[in-house]
């Protein structure tokens, strides 16, 4: 991934993965983001209609013909001098955009 930042390409994260709890954020993400440089975007699928799997992280199919939303969060940014505290400051902050975004609800039940 590092590379692939830092040749010009977008790249896209589930950050909490098949093993982790649920919308929890691994500071991996947040240590890629110093190195590289790249602001880190939340952004959130609402669906009219959909299909929820009985997986771990409640997989979403949307029916044909949905409406559906795509919600995107401000830009943020990584430093490369965050302390430890400042640090996880930022993740927390980033943990909980993946939860609510900047609405002051879920973006998905």
């Amino acid at each position: 991934m590092k590379c692939s930042i830092r040749d010009g390409f977008d790249v896209g994260v589930t950050p909490d993965g098949p093993r982790a709890t649920r919308y929890e954020l691994k500071t991996v993400l947040l240590k890629l983001a110093q190195l590289t440089r790249p602001p880190l975007m939340c952004f959130h699928a609402i669906f009219g209609c959909a299909i929820r799997v009985g997986t771990w992280d409640r997989f979403v199919i949307p029916l044909s013909l949905s409406k559906v939303t795509i919600v995107f969060d401000e830009l943020l940014d990584v430093s490369r001098d965050l302390d430890d505290d400042a640090f996880e400051a930022r993740r927390v902050e980033v943990e909980n955009l993946m939860r609510w975004g900047r609405r002051s609800g879920p973006a998905c039940k």
